[in-house]
């Protein structure tokens, strides 16, 4: 059988009131590096040594995040969806302060201290990151909390020590 497409996977579960911050199609409303980002199959695809980053246009504090991602094999690297930090500097793509929560097992870093994050898992998340899964995050950025779900199921939440080092930036 066919693996549906990403925007097709995205379709078949919609969300009211949620705003789609990436149309399967293009780069509008993001930041990346062509030579080592591209699109396929409706899904952001990121290969390659050089700049890794792909960011969004727009600041976020508090959202409701609905990602559906998967590793390829041959990259043998993790996933990170970043927040609640500062854009890069000017020509960069490269993030140095922020938030990062790691699909589909909730690992968490923490780059404003260089150091993982202590966080309440509910139930271990899954650790196969070639198949596709859909992850949810719920951030308040005034309170600093997360509650993190992968495939419909909470695995995770966090509450920031000190929510006021965070800061409304690009996802």
């Amino acid at each position: 059988a066919r693996q549906p497409a990403a925007a097709e996977r995205l379709e078949a579960r919609p969300c009211p009131k949620c705003v789609r911050i990436f149309d399967g199609q293009t780069w509008v409303g993001w930041e990346h590096d062509a030579a080592n980002w591209t699109i396929v199959d409706g899904a952001m695809r990121g290969f390659g040594p050089g700049a890794r980053s792909a960011f969004t246009q727009a600041d976020y504090g508090n959202f409701r995040l609905i990602v559906t991602s998967r590793m390829a094999p041959v990259n043998k690297d993790h996933l990170g969806v970043l927040f609640w930090g500062p854009r890069p500097e000017a020509g960069s793509l490269a993030f140095t302060r922020n938030i990062q929560v790691q699909p589909p097992h909730a690992a968490m870093w923490d780059y404003f201290e260089n150091k993982a994050l202590e966080r309440e898992m509910l139930t271990p998340g899954s650790r196969d990151y070639e198949a596709w899964n859909t992850t949810e995050i719920l951030a308040n950025l005034a309170k600093g909390t997360l509650r993190v779900a992968v495939d419909g199921r909470e695995i995770m939440r966090y509450t920031d020590k000190n929510p006021t080092r965070l800061v409304k930036g690009p996802i």
